[in-house]
């Protein structure tokens, strides 16, 4: 865990922004909590 998206961008930092819907990841559909999404910001 680290910085918030927003954080990152405040910082400067170059950010990419990777956004799943739950309904693709694995472990949401065996525990069937598939509602929002997932998101992943990388620090380039």
């Amino acid at each position: 865990m680290g910085l918030t998206e927003k954080q990152a961008r405040e910082q400067g930092r170059p950010v990419k922004v990777a956004q799943l819907p739950m309904d693709y990841v694995v472990r949401a559909l065996e525990i069937e909590e598939t509602r929002g999404f997932m998101k992943a910001v990388v620090d380039l």
